[in-house]
């Protein structure tokens, strides 16, 4: 059964994390709006990685590192979830650049 409270705030940081591009920035905004998951602990950089890894929110199962078609339904569509993927793959530290504001040029 999927919990629909939960289920919403996953695709909510799976939605602002292909917008920001950047785990940092997200787990910034998380921290300071206090967001916690069901079990309290504090949605820091961390566990937004592992929010973003979980395969289960695409509908898969994963039984020692094999992903398996889940008997429970998607949150998460594919082609969000590649995006964010995609994003991923990017080193950090590019990333990281990417993220920081510029000087300007003059």
């Amino acid at each position: 059964m999927v919990h629909e409270a939960d289920a919403e705030r996953v695709r909510a940081i799976f939605c602002r994390f292909a917008r920001l591009k950047s785990a940092t920035l997200l787990a910034r905004e998380l921290v300071a709006a206090n967001e916690r998951n069901r079990y309290g602990h504090v949605l820091d950089k961390g566990v937004l990685y592992r929010i973003l890894n979980n395969r289960v929110y695409l509908g898969e199962a994963v039984h020692k590192g094999t992903s398996y078609p889940g008997e429970h339904k998607a949150i998460i569509d594919r082609k969000l979830w590649d995006q964010v993927h995609a994003i991923l793959k990017v080193s950090p530290r590019k990333r990281a650049g990417n993220a920081r504001p510029r000087p300007p040029l003059c």
